[in-house]
């Protein structure tokens, strides 16, 4: 009973930081890999998320113009009637036609 508000200050501590110091451990390696560490330091939460996870906007005049076409010309009928198709999706079947196109529903960052 002595101790118990110690106990569960020190329970909650684990929980809160020591649960996922591996994950965050990891997550620094990882950026460490990319950039210095000390410059990791310069960027807000939400501008690390970006870099790591990308924008969730799909722009399809963006993607047009990043597209390759193997066999067929940007300008053949069935292209054009794809980029209708893409362009009446709404962001979030864009962002699953991307998912299936590529392995990710987000665009990388610039």
């Amino acid at each position: 009973e002595k101790n118990k508000a110690e106990y569960i200050e020190l329970f909650c501590q684990e929980k809160m930081s020591g649960g996922c110091r591996q994950a965050v451990d990891h997550f620094i390696e990882g950026i460490s890999a990319i950039m210095p560490y000390q410059f990791v330091c310069m960027f807000q939460p939400h501008e690390i998320e970006l870099l790591v996870s990308g924008l969730s906007y799909v722009d399809v005049y963006d993607l047009r113009c990043n597209t390759i076409y193997v066999g067929y010309d940007k300008n053949d009928q069935p292209v054009e009637w794809f980029w209708e198709m893409i362009e009446a999706f709404d962001n979030d079947r864009r962002r699953k036609f991307l998912q299936f196109c590529t392995g990710s529903s987000r665009v990388p960052p610039e």
